[in-house]
């Protein structure tokens, strides 16, 4: 026997620009991170400065993500906002991908 669903997954799927537009800058940011920011730029170029002599040994350089695995992260991310607009919270009030990885205070 079949139980039927209740409710199509696909009415929870949002598009990216139903969200705040801090929202989509931070999903913009972390684009540009699994693409290689210029903070791994810096860090590429702090590496340089260690001496063998020094006890700290240089960051390794990070390679970009291929693009088929940065937009599964991004979809990832979306998916885990609506569901977080589905459990209540009010979409206006997702403004950051950080807030997908903290728990929602509890009144």
């Amino acid at each position: 026997m079949l139980v039927p669903r209740e409710k199509d997954p696909a009415d929870f799927y949002l598009p990216l620009t139903a969200f705040h537009d801090a929202f989509q800058t931070s999903i913009g940011d972390l684009r540009k991170h699994f693409c290689g920011s210029s903070l791994d730029d810096l860090y590429r170029e702090d590496a340089a400065d260690f001496s063998d002599e020094d006890d700290q040994a240089p960051l390794p350089a990070c390679r970009p993500m291929a693009a088929s695995t940065i937009a599964n992260r991004l979809d990832h991310a979306r998916w885990a906002a609506c569901a977080l607009v589905a459990s209540g919270v009010p979409i206006e009030q997702v403004t950051d991908v950080r807030m997908l990885v903290q728990p929602v205070a509890q009144p």
